[in-house]
């Protein structure tokens, strides 16, 4: 079975849809194709990006039985390579050009949850059920959970969330600081927008993208790098207004 995200761009918003309803479950680990991943959140004019599932579910993680059969077809260090390659593409996601913003409905577990934790941002319809089972099947996360988690979470919520396997309704999961934002379903997609709008709507494409950029470079180089790296984006910007709006003019 081939990639089950579909990437689309309308207007100035990358929309990224887990296509394999009704629960949308990742029969692999490549659940997308790099290069359209990577064309539609770099597509001109993309200002902001939102992934989401069709129909009433987000995602409700790993379909256990396509992978068990994947495991039994494949070597172990071929398995693997599916895994890290999978591991690249949540990190396209994590090192989005532009606002990623992860819409939850229905179920969100497992993978789906790691999914929805590589974004920016979440916000959950009221009803959305979050979180882990697959730890009380004696497994653990294995698509970066602790990572996702690690970054929201203080050392000892992470490693509570981790241990427990508990499934969350969106309240809890918003007091848990596990996402942003809960809606009522209807409000879901008009609140994301106006997520995005608000913190897209005044800025050019380009200094959105250097944002994002400094913020990657952050998360995955020493401190001295990312500084420079911060430091070039700034001496860009500021070139080019200078040249857009000459000293005497």
């Amino acid at each position: 079975m081939g990639p089950i995200l579909r990437c689309r761009v309308e207007g100035d918003l990358a929309w990224l849809v887990l296509e394999r309803p009704p629960r949308n479950e990742l029969p692999d680990p490549v659940f997308a194709e790099p290069d359209e991943l990577l064309a539609c959140l770099h597509a001109p004019g993309v200002k902001g990006a939102v992934l989401t599932g069709a129909g009433r579910h987000f995602s409700a993680g790993a379909d256990l039985a396509a992978l068990r059969r994947q495991a039994a077809d494949l070597s172990p260090d071929a398995f693997r390579q599916r895994l890290e390659r999978g591991h690249e593409i949540l990190t396209l996601l994590a090192e989005a050009p532009v606002p990623l913003v992860a819409a939850i409905r229905g179920a969100c577990l497992g993978a789906g949850l790691e999914l929805a934790l590589a974004c920016h941002f979440r916000i959950a319809a009221r009803s959305a059920l979050l979180g882990l089972p697959e730890v009380e099947q004696g497994l653990v996360p294995g698509f970066g959970a602790a990572v996702w988690l690690r970054e929201l979470l203080p050392r000892g919520a992470c490693v509570q969330t981790l241990l427990r396997g508990a499934i969350f309704g969106a309240e809890e999961a918003l007091e848990l600081g596990l996402i942003d934002a809960v809606v009522d379903g209807g409000e879901l997609l008009p609140r994301v927008r106006e997520h995005l709008a608000q913190l897209t709507a005044a800025r050019s494409c380009e200094q959105i993208r250097a944002v994002l950029r400094a913020v990657a470079a952050s998360r995955r180089l020493p401190c001295r790098e990312a500084l420079r790296l911060e430091a070039d984006e700034f001496c860009r910007l500021a070139a080019a207004a200078s040249r857009a709006r000459p000293a005497d003019a």
